[in-house]
C-alpha cells in the first residue's frame, strides 16, 4: 500500500513497524501540495516484501507460525508462502492459490477477527 493509508491504519491499531510505497508530491503555483503521479524508489516488490518478512522474523525472534502476511497480488506470493498464515484480501486468482485464507467479502477487519479480536475491540 501507500504510506498515507498504511501509516493511518498502523497508528490506529498501534502497529510499531510498517512499510509502504511513498508518493512524490509537488507544490503548485498556489503553494498547495499535490500528487505528481509517481512513486518514490525503491518500490516495494516481491523481493523486498519477503526480505522485510525475514528481517522482522529474525529481529523479533518469531517462528513462522507467528507471522500473518496479507496481500492482494502476484508480488505477494513469496511473502504469503513465507508466513505461517497467508491471507489474500480481494486478491488476484494467482495469489488465492497460495493463500491459506481468502477474503473476498471483508476488509482488513477480517484479519483482526482471525487473531481473536472481538467486535468491541475493533475500531
Amino acid at each position: 500500500g501507500f504510506l498515507p493509508i498504511v501509516s493511518f491504519i498502523a497508528k490506529k491499531l498501534n502497529v510499531r513497524f510498517y512499510h509502504g510505497n511513498e508518493f512524490i508530491y509537488f507544490e503548485n503555483s498556489n503553494n498547495q501540495k499535490c500528487l505528481k503521479g509517481d512513486v518514490k524508489q525503491p518500490i516495494l516488490n516481491e523481493k523486498s516484501k519477503y526480505e522485510l518478512l525475514l528481517k522482522y522474523q529474525k529481529k523479533l525472534k518469531l517462528k513462522k507460525h507467528d507471522i500473518i502476511a496479507v496481500g492482494d497480488g502476484a508480488n505477494d506470493i513469496k511473502m504469503i508462502k513465507g508466513a505461517g498464515l497467508g491471507v489474500s484480501i480481494n486478491g488476484k486468482p494467482i495469489l488465492n492459490k497460495f493463500a491459506d485464507i481468502v477474503f473476498n467479502y471483508t476488509g482488513l477487519k477480517g484479519i483482526l477477527y482471525i487473531q481473536g479480536y472481538s467486535e468491541e475491540l475493533i475500531i
